[in-house]
């Protein structure tokens, strides 16, 4: 064998052994965080000591002495664990940690450089062989295999037998000092529940390693074949002749069989992403303080690999902020009536077309009230600006570049770069990123991203003569509506849906097209709702075409400054249809059209307020704010309870006072519907026949009082959409009770 051949064949192993040893060492890293939280897990155990071995040997072979030095030191440590002579305890899992560390930094000094680099490993090894039991020590080592949770042990090396105490393994400088703790209660705490094992501990023969550059071509040629597709099912002559229309009618089927099948073969589970998690979690805890719990559901949820390891910044960042900015210490969750531990929630799932990513914390939750304090700190809106937003508006600034809730930057957060990017990355994707948050309850993130950005299912428009595409993940509803029904503000336009002000944009003027003349008969409007970066608007377009798969076609280098476009395809007719990028639209689009339309839209709000709609049980109509409502549940009689003449109404371990409206007795069998009112620290449940509705209505609806008739708490009727209804004061009806 020539030495070029063997050159080849010796560059070729160990670009299969590096990607081999990621995918261990992120395995590694999940099970040694599982098993900081777990000594008891033997399973986990092997699979450590396996990883190890395998990186060790290989090693070997490839005279890779710096890393087999390494992972040696690490697999006899885990060899004694294994043996029962040394439990596992937090100072194992940092010095396994930092060795996982140090072998992924030599890894990537093998593929970057083509050596292990200039790391020192002397220390890592001497601190992990200080942890190994010497020869004729007596351990006391944890039960390994028993089924319940172990102690997490002592941070100290086995004592020998004679009577001078085994001197003390101090921990170098790569091991990070745990977290100050109340008394009694272990530094390390739960970290990761349900951790997706990816599997590499058995290699599978129903497996093969392809090169990605291979699955991207036939990605590219699939897709040149849905275009074909397009063309042919939508060719005249095709549709002319019945023998050609149901041969193009299998193509059409084959195609997509076809398409499903390689779009497979890209997708990986995002278990794969979030195999990191629980180590983020356990070091960004670590380092504030603070005590948290990571749980994952739908880690076998599929996604494309290139939009993996697109949005793998994104999430490693919202995972960091839940634990420093959405958990509070332990000492404040205490003080708040929760768990000293916090918990984070991964959930994943598909829907649409589209895969769903769910961060949530049950932290502390984002003020509104400190977010806007910060923002006009910050310059990033002004005080007028400030007193219009909603308090779910204010929670969105977050998302501004530079804005930040820290006053100090440290080393995880503060800087302002953060949430902005995520956003951004996210909708580059075509997808979109939605915030909720509760003070005092907690945050959730949630991304929304399309399965696979090579083909995607697009609505298409016609603006003038110009044929458009919208992801179709971005289009909420179509409308057609009378052009009469559109409102005029200035210059803008707006369009009163479901009782909502939606701002609109003229597509036509936005593109600078000549848009097509209109006949008198025709008195109606086209609109397309949109949604980006949590704002719905409409566009209002000549022709709704069609919906249909597209291939997304990057644009020349040349064309990278159009803000309009994401990009292009071919259309099934022959004809090239831009791919509308809704950021630039917006950007593009009258700034003054859609602020007057939100400061419409806000001051409609401002004259306005819900009421909840009810139904007694001898049938008459009731109103009252919905903001003493608390919440509405379905209740049995059967299960009230009495003390000194009155019912009672157990919610969880709490007892609600029932107060029935007058004349409207609850019947006492049957289920009903009991609406939870609440007024200051005074809650009482209302039984009531039906809840109708929530309707919206003036601020200072008049109620007009019926002689003779008055009631505590019943002052006279209102009227909404030409019916009577009695109008319910909430705070004089529970007064009343008082």
């Amino acid at each position: 064998m020539s030495n070029a051949t063997g050159e080849a064949m010796d560059a070729e192993l160990l670009a299969e052994f590096l990607t081999e040893c990621g995918e261990l060492l992120d395995q590694l890293d999940v099970d040694l965080v599982a098993l900081e939280a777990n000594p008891g897990e033997r399973e986990r155990i092997d699979r450590a000591f396996r990883c190890l071995h395998t990186i060790k040997g290989t090693c070997g072979f490839l005279s890779l002495n710096k890393l087999e030095g390494l992972t040696h030191a690490a697999e006899t440590l885990l060899g004694a664990i294994r043996a029962g002579e040394r439990g596992f305890d937090s100072v194992v899992a940092n010095g396994l940690l930092a060795a996982a560390d140090m072998a992924r930094m030599i890894v990537t000094s093998l593929e970057s450089a083509g050596n292990e680099g200039a790391q020192d490993t002397s220390s890592v090894q001497s601190f992990l062989k200080g942890l190994v039991p010497q020869a004729g020590a007596v351990a006391a080592p944890a039960p390994v295999a028993a089924p319940a949770p172990v102690a997490v042990l002592a941070p100290a090396p086995a004592v020998a037998p004679a009577a001078a105490p085994a001197p003390v393994v101090e921990a170098p400088d790569f091991v990070s000092p745990p977290p100050p703790s109340a008394a009694g209660t272990p530094d390390v705490q739960d970290m990761v529940q349900n951790a997706p094992s990816t599997g590499h501990e058995a290699a599978g023969e129903d497996s093969v390693r392809v090169d990605v550059r291979h699955l991207e071509r036939l990605m590219n040629l699939v897709s040149e074949l849905v275009l074909t597709r397009n063309q042919v099912v939508q060719h005249p002559g095709v549709r002319a002749d019945a023998s050609l229309d149901l041969v193009s009618q299998r193509l059409a089927h084959l195609t997509t069989s076809i398409q499903e099948v390689v779009v497979k073969t890209r997708m990986q589970p995002v278990g794969t992403l979030w195999s990191k998690a629980p180590r983020i979690v356990r070091d960004v805890a670590r380092t504030c303080g603070k005590q948290a719990r990571l749980e994952m559901e739908g880690a076998d949820t599929e996604l494309d690999r290139t939009l993996l390891e697109a949005i793998r910044d994104p999430l490693t960042h919202v995972i960091r902020n839940c634990v420093d900015h959405g958990i509070e210490s332990p000492e404040a969750r205490r003080a708040a009536g929760k768990a000293a531990e916090g918990v984070i929630r991964m959930r994943a799932w598909q829907s649409a077309g589209q895969v769903i990513i769910e961060i949530a914390d049950d932290g502390g939750g984002i003020d509104p009230n400190r977010v806007r304090d910060k923002a006009l700190r910050h310059g990033l809106i002004s005080r007028e600006e400030s007193g219009r937003l909603s308090d779910d508006d204010a929670i969105q600034l977050v998302f501004r570049a530079g804005f930040s809730t820290r006053d100090t930057v440290t080393s995880t957060s503060g800087r302002g770069v953060g949430m902005d990017v995520v956003r951004t990355n996210v909708e580059r994707l075509g997808g979109s990123v939605e915030l909720r948050s509760a003070l005092g309850r907690g945050t959730t993130l949630r991304l929304c991203i399309p399965l696979t950005l090579a083909i995607l299912s697009a609505l298409v428009i016609a603006v003038g003569d110009t044929h458009l595409c919208v992801p179709q993940t971005q289009v909420v509803e179509l409308l057609r509506v009378a052009t009469s029904e559109i409102e005029v503000v200035g210059r803008g336009r707006m369009l009163r849906l479901r009782g909502d002000l939606l701002p609109l944009v003229h597509a036509a003027s936005v593109l600078q097209v000549a848009e097509r003349p209109r006949t008198a008969e025709d008195a109606a409007e086209s609109i397309v709702v949109v949604q980006h970066e949590g704002r719905r608007f409409g566009l209002l377009v000549d022709e709704i075409v069609d919906v249909t798969e597209i291939v997304v076609k990057p644009l020349h280098d040349m064309l990278d400054q159009l803000a309009l476009y994401a990009g292009a395809t071919l259309l099934g007719d022959g004809t090239i249809a831009g791919i509308l990028d809704l950021a630039g639209l917006l950007s593009l689009a009258s700034d003054q059209q859609l602020s007057l339309a939100d400061e419409a839209r806000h001051e409609d709000a401002a004259r306005t307020r819900p009421l909840l709609m009810l139904r007694t049980f001898d049938g008459e109509r009731v109103v009252l704010p919905l903001e003493h409502v608390r919440r509405v549940v379905v209740y049995d009689p059967s299960v009230l309870q009495h003390a000194r003449g009155c019912a009672l109404w157990p919610d969880g371990d709490e007892l609600v006072p029932i107060a029935a409206l007058p004349g409207s007795p609850a019947p006492s069998q049957g289920e009903s519907s009991l609406v939870l009112l609440r007024q200051g620290d005074l809650e009482v449940g209302l039984p009531v026949a039906q809840v109708e509705d929530i309707v919206e209505a003036p601020v200072d609806l008049p109620v007009r009082r019926l002689p003779g008739r008055a009631v505590a708490g019943l002052p006279g009727v209102v009227q909404l959409g030409g019916q009577a209804a009695s109008w319910l004061d909430v705070p004089a009806f529970m007064e009343a009770l008082s």
